[in-house]
């Protein structure tokens, strides 16, 4: 309960700050314009704020001054889930977070993001935009009034490790840091592995005395968190191809006028584009970086037998499913999506 109210507490105060301007403008033109929250998880200079900003700079000037975007970044009013409340109550109106929303709505829909279930990305898109997609999102919307306006590049999740990896010999007792999630540790250790949950803010650490021996993140947290102090090798699995959605309240959105509603949309696909650009740029630019210093060796998806991790993966997942774990009908779109 003090979580809870805590919790309520931090909403109404990043709203008082971002919403008392408007309070104090009025019998000035600033009162005329309408306010949106524009909320979400990542921090400055990630892709998503700037998709986030860039919505902003098209919407204001597009809707003539009618509207004012207040961005807030950095987790300031809590992660996916009380985004997700947030936008259910309409508190929010446009939010930005990681994958793990599906999870968090219904575990069993959370496909995407299982390892070594998309061989691609243009594989995970055609399950994103297609039948899959669809599904998943009008549960979502039924569900919690939150509408997904369209999703983002977060990038691949690799394998880091002391020694290289190059087939599921390999992996053999492998002592490897996952998160405490009941399907990352049984598909992990299918593969052979010796998964070890420890949090992500004492990773570093664990890495450093070798209680654990490797992890998996994507480049980006590999870069920023400087695992390649504590790392020697990097292998591009790609077990994880990682997104992060944009999403509205449906009870603001479709209260909206038509032409505002369409406007809005067209420019969250033209600022989701624009993030997109930056974050696959980010992608290469940061792991060419860790090359060209020699930080860590990295070994290309070409050179790793990654079908023989990626059957055995796949026979626990599949008794996942036969438990109940994953929903059976999005589990076999997937599979029958691998090839257009």
């Amino acid at each position: 309960m003090k979580r809870t109210i805590g919790k309520t507490l931090t909403l109404l105060l990043v709203l008082l700050v971002f919403t008392t301007p408007l309070l104090f403008s009025a019998g000035t033109p600033e009162a005329k314009k309408e306010a949106i929250i524009f909320s979400g998880v990542f921090n400055i200079g990630q892709p998503q704020v700037h998709s986030q900003m860039k919505f902003k700079e098209l919407f204001e000037a597009r809707s003539n001054g009618k509207y004012e975007v207040r961005v807030i970044t950095g987790m300031a009013m809590g992660g996916a889930r009380e985004h997700l409340e947030a936008l259910k109550e309409g508190s929010i109106h446009l939010s930005v977070s990681g994958p793990e929303g599906t999870a968090i709505f219904n575990p069993t829909y959370d496909v995407e993001n299982i390892p070594f279930v998309f061989e691609s990305w243009d594989h995970l898109y055609r399950y994103l935009d297609g039948e899959p997609g669809k599904i998943v999102n009008q549960k979502i919307l039924d569900t919690l009034g939150v509408r997904n306006l369209g999703y983002q590049v977060r990038g691949a999740r690799q394998l880091t490790a002391d020694r290289p990896i190059y087939s599921r010999e390999d992996l053999k007792g492998l002592r490897m840091r996952l998160s405490e999630t009941e399907p990352l540790l049984r598909i992990w250790g299918a593969v052979g592995a010796s998964p070890t949950p420890i949090a992500f803010n004492e990773l570093y650490t664990a890495l450093q005395t070798k209680m654990v021996r490797a992890q998996e993140n994507p480049v980006e947290t590999i870069y920023g968190m400087k695992f390649y102090e504590v790392q020697d090798y990097m292998m591009e699995t790609d077990h994880v191809l990682t997104i992060s959605y944009f999403q509205a309240s449906e009870k603001w959105l479709s209260a909206l006028p038509e032409a505002d509603r369409e406007l809005l949309l067209e420019c969250m696909k033209e600022a989701i584009a624009y993030g997109n650009e930056i974050a696959l740029g980010n992608i290469v630019k940061l792991k060419q970086e860790i090359i060209d210093k020699g930080w860590m060796t990295v070994i290309p998806k070409s050179e790793i037998d990654i079908e023989s991790i990626r059957k055995p993966a796949l026979a626990e997942v599949e008794k996942m499913v036969a438990e109940g774990k994953y929903d059976k009908t999005l589990y076999q779109m997937a599979q029958d999506l691998k090839n257009p």
